[in-house]
């Protein structure tokens, strides 16, 4: 009877634990889908949907010359767009093949689609991490406890410019994918998936130059398994492909060279230690990852798990070939958003390969926490340095769209591409129907009404503690364009636009500072970004001193420095 009665309670103790062990893995699945849930939807919000810089060449002149090819050509004569050697068409395959696929499917170009589609790369960079990496950690409870990390690294905001800006999206982010499932497949022992993996190489080398790195990765990867035929064929084809690639490379005068071996190491370097804010940081950050691979490959890290790491050689390589072409700019420029996933990535191989190195469970244990710890310090850092950064790099372009819907032209005061360029490519793709420029009618500024300006006499004298930047002042013939950032003590209250002549006070709504849900005073975050176009028809005629008010506050004129006048 004893044992008849103790049987049950030990099943039903089993049951439960079992069912808390289920339970948690539960919750961890809906951790990991929030993760990737929000770099969706935060891509969706944020993605710059009108050209931006590169994407006037890249993308839109692009589409014209495709949209202007003859249509008795030959397969062989339209390959060549693709593939040709002039102009570096040869480097952006994987990029001409998804916008001229976009046009064909769709009638026309469109941003925001070319944004999701690229950063959703990174969702199959995920899950390849999961199946070919992170799987084969030595953990059977918990693993996507283990994974979380992965995913915050992956996915984080620090990547903006890489994450939401067409042309950076397309050319920095599908790469890390394609090689990534390069190496993975080609460690697989088949020829078949050898096969596979040649494709996907060829992808990446025709994504980004720096992705023909993923050849001499591959045959490191084989070379570890002892396949030294295979080896040799990857070796042979990347130095091939080295050869074919710098035909017709454009040579371009303005990009300058660094003058010395210091230089490139301390470019390296940072590239590879990128997610640390600040020069020093990163450089001794890149030390310590460095480091850090060269420890795992020494344990047996190859052996252990080839495909992890030929992704950590991969990226290494890939960081050399950039620093090689970039380090002239010096070592701010290898801190840009575009380049951190590299050092994301390297972090992750670090973290992956450290848990699995580890023989007890306490110290996979450990390492998962610091894992966790140092990857959501790594997210809401990105948040906190660039939430303000995020809004402008999209609010600037479609500032000038508004503008253009009601000058008939886009106007810029300095930078890539330029003002006459840029008109000619917009004119010339609208007209052939490649591209429709959205209005953004609303950052058209509204009068404000009689009945809620504020009274000279009521205006508050705390103007001193408002700080407002302005970083553009265009005024053309039927419009005015303003677009300037506000300090954080000018959040809760409107921007208002303020014309003043002898006559007259004339009041505007703004379109007020975007600071998203967490922003903390930073020199990147602490200016709020505004902006808006004053329809110059509408004002009466005379000359107008510019200013901005916050609130009721007193309004700040730039003394004779802008004038806005009305045409007849």
């Amino acid at each position: 009877m004893n044992e008849f009665h103790v049987q049950p309670v030990i099943d039903s103790k089993n049951k439960r634990a079992g069912s808390d062990f289920s339970a948690f893995n539960v919750v961890l699945g809906l951790l990991l889908a929030a993760i990737i849930a929000n770099h969706l939807l935060w891509v969706w919000r944020y993605a710059v949907p009108v050209p931006a810089g590169d994407d006037y060449i890249q993308i839109v002149n692009r589409l014209i010359i495709f949209h202007s090819l003859p249509p008795d050509l030959s397969f062989s004569e339209k390959l060549e767009f693709f593939i040709g050697f002039s102009g570096g068409q040869h480097r952006l395959v994987f990029l001409n093949s998804v916008i001229v696929a976009l046009y064909k499917i769709v009638g026309n170009i469109d941003f925001h689609t070319l944004v999701f589609l690229g950063s959703s790369s990174l969702i199959a960079l995920l899950w390849g991490l999961w199946k070919y990496a992170g799987s084969v950690v030595p953990i059977s409870r918990n693993r996507i406890a283990y994974f979380l990390p992965v995913a915050l690294l992956v996915l984080s905001p620090v990547y903006f410019e890489a994450s939401l800006w067409a042309t950076g999206v397309l050319q920095n982010l599908p790469v890390l994918a394609f090689a990534f499932f390069a190496i993975a497949w080609v460690s697989q022992r088949s020829g078949f998936f050898f096969l596979v993996a040649l494709l996907a190489a060829l992808l990446a080398t025709c994504t980004t130059a720096s992705g023909m790195a993923v050849f001499l990765a591959c045959a490191a990867v084989l070379v570890s398994q002892r396949r030294f035929a295979h080896a040799i064929i990857m070796a042979l084809l990347f130095i091939a492909i080295a050869w074919i690639y710098t035909r017709g490379f454009p040579n371009d005068p303005s990009i300058p060279v660094a003058t010395s071996s210091i230089e490139l190491i301390r470019f390296f370097l940072a590239l590879c230690g990128a997610l640390v804010w600040g020069k020093t940081g990163a450089v001794f950050f890149g030390i310590l990852l460095v480091a850090g691979f060269g420890v795992l490959t020494w344990h047996g890290l190859p052996k252990r798990n080839p495909v992890l790491w030929g992704l950590g050689l991969f990226l290494l390589l890939s960081m050399a070939m950039m620093s090689i072409g970039r380090a002239g700019f010096g070592v701010e420029a290898a801190l840009l958003s575009r380049y951190k996933p590299y050092s994301g990535l390297m972090l992750v191989v670090i973290y992956l390969g450290s848990v699995i190195h580890v023989p007890s469970l306490v110290w996979k244990k450990l390492f998962g926490f610091f894992g966790l710890l140092i990857s959501s310090a790594v997210f809401v850092s990105g948040l906190i340095h660039y939430n303000a950064a995020i809004t402008d790099l999209g609010f600037l372009p479609k500032l000038r769209m508004a503008y253009r819907g009601i000058e008939g032209k886009i106007q810029v005061l300095f930078g890539f591409p330029g003002t006459d360029f840029s008109n000619h490519v917009i004119d010339t793709a609208e007209r052939y129907g490649v591209y429709r420029p959205p209005s953004f009618s609303k950052f058209v500024a509204n009068p404000v009404p009689s009945s809620k300006r504020v009274l000279s006499s009521t205006l508050k004298q705390e103007n001193a503690g408002y700080d407002h930047l302005m970083y553009q002042f265009i005024d053309g013939e039927k419009a005015v364009l303003v677009y300037g950032g506000s300090d954080e003590k000018c959040t809760l209250e409107p921007l208002r636009l303020v014309l003043k002549n002898d006559v007259q006070t004339l009041y505007f709504e703004m379109q007020s500072p975007d600071w998203g849900w967490l922003n903390i005073y930073h020199d990147h975050s602490k200016h709020g970004f505004f902006g808006g176009i004053v329809d110059k028809r509408s004002l009466p005629v005379g000359l107008y001193q510019l200013g901005i008010t916050c609130g009721d506050a007193t309004p700040t004129f730039w003394g004779n420095v802008y004038w806005v006048s009305k045409t007849p």
